[in-house]
């Protein structure tokens, strides 16, 4: 995305040089895109054309603050591109997170039902030593009277 942006930057760019200046070479547009001096390219375009200064003034600055515009369109856009990657790296970490909370709640789970299982064990042996003294108090009274 961010070369096709360029390569469509650079046409624009080369498209308005062609209009101010339609003696310029695609050598000389591609060199002053590169070392950022189209203004400079547009200004001695001035002196080979027919543009009356202030048309040409006007030009060059309108294609100025549209450089200066997509410039800083490009660099919201590498902002935006890092707030997501950092959005990924969150979403990473916290999935990490919920695993680790998911694996906690199933242990706990089963100890749970571990619990409840010795629970119902002790509650079984409870009654039959409920019985057991039950019998035995009887069994003591019935000998003592």
């Amino acid at each position: 995305a961010k070369s096709s942006f360029k390569n469509r930057l650079r046409e624009n760019i080369t498209r308005q040089v062609k209009i101010a200046d339609p003696e310029a070479t695609e050598d000389e547009i591609s060199e002053a895109i590169e070392s950022g001096t189209v203004h400079d390219l547009l200004q001695k375009s001035l002196n080979r054309s027919s543009l009356s200064h202030q048309a040409f003034q006007e030009k060059a600055d309108e294609v100025a603050e549209r450089s200066k515009d997509i410039q800083e369109l490009e660099q919201s856009m590498l902002k935006l591109k890092e707030m997501f990657e950092e959005m990924a790296q969150l979403i990473e970490m916290q999935s990490e997170q919920i695993n680790a909370i998911e694996v906690t709640v199933e242990e706990a789970s089963d100890n749970v039902a571990k619990g409840n299982e010795e629970l119902d064990g002790v509650v079984e042996e409870q009654v039959g030593i409920r019985k057991r003294i039950t019998i035995i108090l009887t069994v003591v009274g019935v000998c003592v009277v």
